[in-house]
């Protein structure tokens, strides 16, 4: 055993102060900035299919879709607050699907928003949806619901619920307006059939941010978060194109802003560097890639899956494969037919577990197929 009265100081107490974060819970995730710069179009055609509601009239649903970190979240939010602001007859409410999973959760958190008491016994999700109808009626209110991650409730076939709230303003006079939110464009596809075709979402997509749009918005959170002269423009354009390389993610190069700070302090600098921001990238990229990953357990990651997905995850799990390809692998443990496993594909890849790219076959390049692989854990 060493010597514990010589042990180096693990801590610095001298000092606790930030030489170049200022305001530090500017980078937190749960952090919602007052603007959303160049998403004005896009908040604008949001707000114009809620606001018949504050009329008394029903919205257009919608379906808002994008890649990640480009704004759709933030947006939605902004908007939910000007709204709260604009009626008292309307009632906004904002859930994380992947927060409130199940058609039970997502009741309780309209209750909680209504101020309902419900009992402590179990009720059913029936007892509890009739419940909030009648403090509806009782407020003279409807409810604007905005489901984000919608791609939680629907792979886990939780979305019927849908179906029920869209009939409730035939059946019962309660007025139930829908939001959904995804970064996979296609997962209306998955939907409830009944759900999908009483909703009627109109589907609207936001683009990736191009370099200049996220430019600024990088160089307005360093104002605002980082001390005065501690960052350069080439600072900001380095965060700026790492996240346009990523799919115009804005989160992402906010991130890479944040971390490349936390990096200079580290250093005792007192300025950001460019070699900060690239260390920052380069950790970035090596976050586990398809061919890293381990044959690890899914179940014991929480993915619940079902013995087909499980089959088809293990096959996958030793690289990527072409469609003709894993049909015939995953028909040789199961008996299935080439739609059925197609469709535990599409709930994969709802899940996030599994992505695809389509490939031109052979001379042909008419013809195209598809190839499937597993997905980057935290790859949004």
């Amino acid at each position: 055993m060493g010597d514990v009265g010589n042990m180096a100081k693990l801590f610095d107490t001298t000092s606790s102060e930030n030489t170049i974060i200022a305001k530090e819970e500017l980078f937190h995730p749960d952090y919602c900035p007052t603007e959303a710069l160049h998403r004005q179009n896009e908040m604008e055609t949001v707000a114009a299919a809620i606001e018949p509601m504050i009329h008394g009239k029903a919205c257009t649903n919608m379906f808002i879709c994008g890649a990640s970190g480009t704004g759709k979240t933030l947006c939605m939010k902004l908007i939910l607050d000007q709204l709260k602001e604009s009626s008292a007859l309307v009632t906004p409410i904002y859930v994380n699907c992947w927060d409130y999973p199940t058609k039970m959760a997502i009741f309780y958190k309209i209750s909680e928003a209504l101020s309902l008491i419900l009992p402590r016994r179990g009720l059913a999700a029936d007892e509890v949806f009739e419940r909030i109808l009648d403090a509806m009626k009782k407020q003279n209110i409807a409810i604007l619901l905005v489901l984000d991650e919608l791609d939680s409730i629907v792979f886990r076939k939780e979305d019927s619920f849908l179906y029920t709230m869209s009939r409730a303003g035939l059946d019962r006079g309660a007025r139930f307006g829908i939001v959904a939110i995804s970064n996979k464009k296609d997962l209306t596809m998955l939907l409830d059939a009944r759900a999908a075709s009483s909703l009627r979402l109109s589907s609207f997509e936001f683009k990736e941010y191009n370099v200049e749009q996220l430019k600024a918005i990088v160089l307005e959170r360093a104002t605002n978060a980082l001390v005065p002269k501690t960052w350069d423009a080439e600072a900001i354009e380095a965060c700026a194109r790492a996240g346009f390389g990523k799919n115009g993610n804005a989160r992402l190069a906010l991130e890479i802003l944040w971390k490349s700070a936390q990096l200079a302090e580290q250093r005792n600098s007192a300025k950001i560097e460019l070699q900060d921001i690239e260390e920052v990238v380069k950790m970035v990229e090596q976050r586990p890639s398809r061919g890293q990953r381990k044959k690890v357990s899914f179940q014991a990651q929480g993915l619940n899956l079902c013995e087909e997905e499980k089959i088809l995850v293990n096959i996958l799990l030793d690289g990527e494969l072409p469609s003709t390809e894993l049909y015939e692998a995953v028909a040789a443990k199961m008996k299935k037919s080439k739609r059925q496993i197609r469709n535990y594909l599409q709930l994969l890849e709802a899940r996030g577990i599994v992505e695809s790219k389509e490939t031109s076959s052979g001379a042909n390049d008419f013809l195209k197929m598809k190839i499937y692989a597993l997905k980057p854990q935290g790859a949004g």
